[in-house]
């Protein structure tokens, strides 16, 4: 457990990026501020990243707080894509320490044995990795959850006046019995089995708010996630660019809404123009589970090649989320979606 003093809990401000580009690519960027100290960064955790033609946003994002001198308090690698992947050696070299901890997947080692399809890129990083730290035991950590329930990560406690508040972030996949399975049928193992999903929780017993992390979770794995994960979280970053290969994840929305008195609030889906993703149907779907879904975005323009949300959750003093959209980010409207079923033409998709 990390143990902070903050000035008070009413100026905890919780910022999260969710970056994308014109043709594809994600990266997630989450930080914790004290706005009673001049807003004061409190933790940071960085999620995959992606370049596009020499334009690195999440770095440019992490230059703000100051992360290249402070460092990354956490980076997770949620899967060896490559839109989940280019660009994360310049994190790991400029913007990591011996002291961030850093998430990988279970069984991600780059061993050709384990039947996961690496380039010589994800070896790269996976060295990398390993050669961050010189401490014995030490290097990273790797997440495999057991079905219908969380993995702890991390365990935060901020101090105020009143106690203590605590942000506790728990992995919700991959699922160890999955990826064994596999590697016992001697079968392949897609990139996509691997995706990390993350909860963040914020607030003690009685009064928690969530934050969800999909990554490209897909449907067997969506199936197995802890269903307390669809209780009304504040912001879901929705699977695999809102493909049909995660179908499952409207519907079991829909079941908790059963029990619930309003929905959850907030979704953002990222894009993979060439697999036509997001899919017209899979948004609409989204559209109806949620009171407000943006996405990333995309442009045939060169000056705007890249498209950005920014969630800045004010949660107990004005108890409310402000949402920015940069570059050629928006909300989805009825508008938006007449561009995509233009753009994103429907199409089957394999694991990318």
């Amino acid at each position: 457990m990390i143990s902070m003093e903050i000035t008070s809990r009413d100026n905890l401000v919780v910022k999260v990026y969710v970056i994308g580009y014109s043709e594809r690519g994600e990266s997630i960027l989450i930080v914790f501020l004290d706005k009673g100290d001049n807003n004061k960064l409190l933790y940071s955790i960085v999620i995959d990243s992606f370049k596009y033609k020499g334009v690195h946003k999440t770095l440019d994002i992490m230059e703000r707080y100051g992360l290249k001198d402070r460092k990354v308090d956490m980076l997770v690698w949620s899967h060896p894509d490559y839109d989940h992947t280019y660009g994360l050696n310049e994190i790991l070299n400029y913007y990591c320490s011996e002291d961030t901890i850093v998430i990988l997947p279970y069984d991600l080692n780059g061993a050709a044995w384990n039947k996961v399809n690496y380039n010589k890129e994800d070896k790269h990083l996976i060295d990398t990795v390993l050669g961050l730290t010189k401490r014995k035991f030490l290097s990273h950590e790797t997440i495999s959850v057991i079905k219908d329930e969380s993995q702890p990560v991390k365990h935060l406690s901020f101090s105020d006046a009143f106690g203590n508040l605590d942000v506790q972030i728990d992995a919700l996949s991959p699922h160890g019995s999955k990826i064994n399975y596999k590697l016992e049928k001697n079968a392949t193992i897609h990139k996509n089995d691997l995706s990390i999903s993350l909860q963040i929780s914020i607030g003690n017993k009685d009064g928690r708010h969530k934050l969800l992390f999909l990554a490209d979770t897909e449907n067997d794995e969506i199936d197995m996630l802890n269903p307390e994960a669809f209780d009304q979280p504040l912001l879901t970053k929705l699977p695999h660019h809102s493909s049909s290969s995660s179908d499952h994840l409207p519907v079991r929305f829909k079941m908790r809404d059963t029990f619930a008195s309003r929905k959850p609030v907030l979704a953002c889906t990222t894009i993979f123009k060439r697999q036509g993703l997001p899919e017209p149907d899979m948004v609409k779907q989204y559209r109806e589970c949620f009171c407000q879904l943006d996405w990333t975005g995309t442009s045939k323009s060169s000056q705007k090649n890249y498209g950005y949300v920014e969630y800045t959750f004010d949660i107990y003093d004005k108890q409310s989320v402000e949402v920015k959209h940069h570059g050629h980010a928006s909300v989805i409207n009825n508008a938006t979606m007449d561009e995509i079923n233009k753009v994103f033409v429907r199409k089957k998709v394999n694991s990318i």
